[in-house]
């Protein structure tokens, strides 16, 4: 991922598909946003920019992108996720970390403490999944979200976390 892909991204804001930091949260906090966006039509969490949106670059890119490989560890079943170090200038980058849409969820999130929770988004907010989101999620199991069923902004966003794969 380049920083004009990116850039391109980040002018429509924060939203159900890309969420930024200034730092990375918590390990559980980022495996939460990753669930989240594996339960839904996948997602970017991007490391380095502060919530009024300034491109800060990530304080310590190879810790975030650490603490992000091990929050995408705790997601069952497992999900692959990308990791990307996008520069900025010479002396400062965003992690960027890229999920696509999980094949059969819920996706559930496992935290240190033992408990195992669902994650969904709801705008740009990443909440647990009540009982109707997980009946939801579980109706969707072994079928491929196909454009058809995704409003324009979905369906864009699905081509361009496809195209990410590439």
């Amino acid at each position: 991922m380049d920083f004009e892909a990116l850039s391109l991204r980040l002018r429509a804001g924060e939203g159900s598909t890309i969420e930024w930091k200034r730092e990375l949260p918590s390990v559980d906090r980022a495996g939460a946003i990753l669930c989240s966006f594996a339960n839904g039509t996948g997602g970017l969490l991007v490391v380095g920019i502060a919530d009024d949106g300034d491109r800060v670059g990530a304080p310590d890119p190879e810790a975030a992108a650490a603490d992000l490989r091990e929050a995408a560890s705790r997601l069952l079943p497992p999900q692959e996720i990308r990791i990307h170090d996008v520069l900025l200038d010479q002396t400062r980058s965003l992690v960027v970390a890229s999920i696509a849409p999980a094949r059969k969820p819920p996706i559930l999130m496992w935290h240190i403490d033992g408990e195992e929770v669902a994650y969904v988004r709801d705008a740009a907010s990443t909440r647990r999944a009540e009982k109707d989101d997980l009946r939801a999620l579980s109706s969707a199991q072994g079928r491929e979200p196909g454009e058809d069923d995704l409003d324009d902004d979905e369906a864009d966003c699905l081509r361009q976390v496809v195209a990410m794969r590439h």
